[in-house]
């Protein structure tokens, strides 16, 4: 699996420093160091399962949002958006819900920040930015991933997938026995739009409102981990070009015509060597 990592605060060997780790738990929070590290951790783990078709692009920022995305996984059977957690103890994905047990008054109560509501939301914006740029992309999948054996998950009819740290290896498996979706030249240009974005919405010209979907709203985001956006725009959909044989029909009419062409000149020198002939 190749790693492409976005953060700044990562040197070249891909370290957090002293300077860099207050730099940015002053910017993220007190949290935001225990998920780079559990970050790091899955990243390995998903790294020796996984092959070179497969990209993890981390800490990617989408313009006009102040929160990276933190682990991107792409590969032929779709894009997963992984939200990594270092937390332990007894927790409890019920439908929409994110709760802690509380062992003093011996019941699930509701957690903040909804670690699931969180994953969603990420999933939604990466889904719709990758959409504004022309891809169609069906989905994109959220996944609560944990990297602390001390995680214990109940998940009952989760609205995001959960995956805690023994269970990697079967998240894996999963994603392998998928049909394929996308090939190499599509993976590589998603990367490309991740790695190397467009310009800033306000810097885009307008379209017409016939042609255009909204973004998820800006509270969605905010609302589940605090994060707050920018204003939304509106971004025409346009959908992917059916592939037939590894080719667009597109591709495939320009070959034909070129080959229609090329033997008409065959024909044509034909006939102008036959008729030198005959003169002869």
């Amino acid at each position: 699996m190749r790693v492409i990592d976005k953060s700044e605060f990562r040197d070249m060997d891909g370290q957090i420093g002293i300077q860099n780790r207050l730099q940015g738990t002053l910017r993220h929070g007190s949290g935001w160091y225990g998920m780079m590290k559990a970050q790091t951790l899955l990243t390995q783990r998903l790294g020796r399962l996984l092959g070179d078709e497969y990209v993890m692009v981390r800490n990617f920022v989408i313009p006009g949002v102040s929160d990276p995305l933190p682990m991107t996984l792409i590969g032929p059977q779709g894009v997963w958006m992984i939200l990594p957690s270092a937390i332990t103890g007894i927790l409890r994905a019920q439908e929409g819900e994110w709760l802690r047990y509380n062992s003093r008054g011996q019941q699930f109560t509701r957690q903040k920040p909804n670690l699931q509501a969180t994953a969603i939301a990420m999933a939604q914006t990466l889904l719709h930015f990758i959409q504004a740029q022309g891809y169609g992309l069906p989905e994109v999948l959220p996944v609560l991933m944990f990297s602390n054996a001390r995680a214990h998950v109940d998940a009952v009819n989760p609205t995001a997938r959960v995956v805690v740290t023994d269970a990697v290896d079967h998240f894996v498996s999963t994603i392998l026995q998928q049909q394929p979706i996308m090939d190499g030249e599509d993976i590589g240009l998603l990367v490309k739009a991740l790695t190397d974005p467009p310009k800033p919405a306000e810097e885009l010209a307008p379209l017409p409102a016939s042609a255009a979907v909204e973004l998820p709203p800006a509270k969605a985001w905010e609302q589940a981990s605090g994060t707050a956006l920018q204003p939304t725009r509106k971004v025409k959909l346009r959908k992917r070009p059916r592939r037939y044989g590894g080719m667009t029909l597109t591709q495939w009419t320009t070959l034909a015509v070129l080959a229609i062409l090329a033997l008409i000149m065959l024909a044509v020198l034909a006939a102008v060597v036959l008729g030198d002939l005959s003169g002869g």
